[in-house]
């Protein structure tokens, strides 16, 4: 077994990593990150050794965590880093853990039945401008020349999705098939980030999915949200379960007022971001940060109503530009 002493040591230069990941420029923080991940890596096989010793689930299960913090703290970078974390991650689950893939997505999954046609819904009285809808999507031309610098609305776009399908996000089971035993993700608990008592936490995915399944009481349950989280490099399979508008890929030109927008910088120069979490979860007026302050924004309510609330770039108080 590891020495206690090295453990503490290997733990303490990721938790340095991680302070520095946040105050170095991009440049170095790449360096940061990798050093995170490989630290993480590490401590995971010296977990997985002492698993071969003891038989220890709970060390495998550890073993599976470390490599999710790499992933979700660090972004897995370097050359076949994130593949490389996603194949252990799979092995350990299919040889120490008796879980493997195809038994875990050879079962079937019940899809939810047909949903009831609700009316349109009404916008907000106080409401300055409507938002256009359309029953039939927009062709690319058409996206490009008119209505990229506007909001609208596509209802019924996501109705072949895998997800609402074959594939049932709304089947916890299916969700829980997909990451298999063992995986963290990072929440948000409180149900408005404005509270005192909102805060943020790595936890068991099988814990969230537990504690947003409506079928349990909600008794004495505190609200828990994942919000704008990379799901899909945790949990590729889930990827192919949605399909992207062409509107995405029309590599616009920059925005007048940010002549200098540059898009992500990886192959299909998309990033991706999911949600999930119960009813009633607020997200006070805020803006989006980062790369997508001027980038073109395409919001895919897939399950459950939500009311979203748009601001023009007048209303300097939320220096919000972004074309949705």
């Amino acid at each position: 077994m590891l020495p206690s002493n090295e453990r503490v040591a290997l733990g303490e230069l990721a938790q340095h990593a991680h302070a520095m990941m946040a105050c170095s420029t991009p440049e170095r923080s790449r360096g940061w990150r990798r050093i995170y991940t490989d630290t993480s890596m590490v401590l995971a096989f010296f977990d997985l050794l002492d698993y071969w010793t003891t038989k220890d689930t709970e060390l495998a299960l550890s073993a599976i965590a470390h490599l999710d913090h790499a992933i979700v703290i660090a972004g897995a970078p370097g050359d076949n880093r994130l593949d490389l974390i996603l194949d252990l991650i799979e092995r350990i689950q299919s040889e120490c853990l008796n879980s493997p893939l195809e038994l875990r997505m050879g079962l079937s999954f019940v899809a939810p039945q047909e949903r009831a046609v609700t009316s349109t819904p009404q916008g907000l009285a106080t409401a300055q401008c409507t938002v256009l809808r359309f029953d039939t999507p927009p062709s690319l031309s058409s996206f490009v020349s008119r209505l990229s610098h506007q909001p609208f609305v596509l209802p019924g776009f996501l109705r072949d999705w895998p997800a609402l399908n074959e594939h049932p996000w709304e089947s916890l089971n299916y969700l829980r098939a997909v990451a298999g035993p063992g995986r963290v993700v990072p929440v948000e608990v409180g149900s408005d980030y404005r509270s005192d008592d909102w805060t943020q936490k790595m936890m068991p995915w099988d814990e969230f999915l537990d504690n947003v399944d409506h079928t349990f009481s909600e008794e004495h349950r505190p609200v828990l949200y994942l919000a704008q989280h990379s799901l899909f490099k945790q949990f590729p399979a889930l990827r192919d379960d949605i399909i992207l508008p062409d509107y995405v890929y029309s590599s616009l030109d920059p925005p007048s007022n940010y002549p200098h927008y540059v898009p992500p910088g990886n192959e299909e120069q998309l990033v991706l971001n999911a949600w999930l979490g119960p009813g009633g979860t607020i997200s006070p007026p805020h803006t989006v940060s980062g790369i997508f302050n001027e980038s073109l924004d395409v919001a895919q309510q897939g399950i459950g109503p939500i009311l979203q609330l748009l601001w023009c770039d007048s209303a300097s108080v939320l220096f919000n530009r972004c074309r949705v």
